[in-house]
């Protein structure tokens, strides 16, 4: 018999496993990846994967031991609800503004760059590396916003291979006219489900990874 640990999101309970086939309750989980050290610098990895039924397929590698530190629960649980959170915030607030104003929320994050910099105007390297895009995805980004008559650009004359991007009259209406709805859905999707306090906690947590300070 050996004594294993399961790791990973499928199974955390300590397995006593025998050669050849291990019998399991949990029918819906496709695999398993336990561990067992067997020295210093060797672990053994053992891989099951479920079958028709509760009886699992069973194999055995041996690999050196990294020094990967894995997610424990406190870890795993900020992790996968920022994630989450991120996403379905995103989704609800893209799907409000584009319910009301009929402008998505991408198209609506790029006008108010534009808007609050100097001239209503930057250059097409900076507003990409605000909004987190590649160059190539904002030059697809700013197609629909050129062709609706919101943006232009323009080339940039202390750089040749440079363009401006800039934010036309109708734009800025655009963004004026949008911009209630979209404290409205900000507060009603986000801001009033937390107090004042976890706001402020919430803010000063998440400031050192939108720095970038990760190693």
């Amino acid at each position: 018999m050996a004594d294993l640990v399961a790791h990973g999101p499928a199974d955390r309970r300590r397995l006593c496993v025998p050669s050849g086939v291990i019998e399991c309750s949990h029918e819906s989980v496709e695999l398993f990846v336990l561990r067992r050290e067997i020295g210093s610098d060797r672990i053994e990895i053992w891989c099951l994967r479920h079958t028709n039924t509760v009886s699992a397929e069973l194999r055995r590698y041996c690999c050196e031991v990294t020094d990967t530190q894995w997610l424990d629960d406190v870890e795993m649980g900020a992790w996968r609800g920022l994630l989450t959170a991120h996403s379905r915030l995103i989704a609800q607030l893209d799907t409000a503004l584009q319910g009301s104003q009929g402008i998505s929320l991408p198209d609506y994050e790029v006008l108010v760059h534009l808007s609050e910099s100097e001239g209503g105007r930057l250059r097409m390297c900076e507003l990409a590396e605000s909004i987190n895009l590649s160059p190539s995805g904002l030059t697809r980004r700013l197609d629909g916003l050129v062709k609706a008559g919101w943006v232009e650009r323009i080339p940039c004359t202390e750089d040749r291979r440079g363009t401006y991007a800039v934010l036309l009259p109708d734009g800025r209406a655009r963004v004026d006219s949008a911009a209630p709805d979209h404290v409205e859905q900000v507060r009603r999707y986000f801001v009033d489900l937390l107090s004042r306090r976890q706001l402020a906690e919430l803010a000063k947590a998440l400031a050192p990874v939108g720095a970038g300070r990760g190693g």
